[in-house]
């Protein structure tokens, strides 16, 4: 039972950490002119990140060549939501077994 809430625990966390990020995007955004709604849950709740992520990406594309930090690390945030949410899940109603 104590590695479905560590995984529950990593899922909280990869929460977080995507708020945290997505709040370091609408910065970004916001120093290169775009208006960008700073309040992290008006954010997210609301679904403008995923508006703000593409807007990041064409401009750290159109500025570097190549897609910036932040949206590599957003993703992986959100990756890391749903695998191991999903793995906790599956394991909790025991369709998937540690042994």
């Amino acid at each position: 039972m104590g590695f479905v809430y560590a995984l529950g625990a990593l899922s909280i966390a990869c929460a977080v950490a995507s708020g945290v990020i997505a709040s370091f995007i609408a910065d970004y955004l916001e120093s290169r002119g775009t208006q960008a709604n700073r309040r992290v849950f008006a954010l997210l709740r609301r679904g403008h990140i995923l508006r703000y992520l593409r807007v990041y990406r064409d401009i750290t594309r159109r500025e570097t060549g190549h897609v910036g930090p932040l949206y590599e690390a957003y993703v992986g945030t959100v990756l890391g939501i749903i695998v191991f949410g999903v793995f906790a899940i599956l394991i909790r109603a025991g369709i998937l077994s540690r042994g």
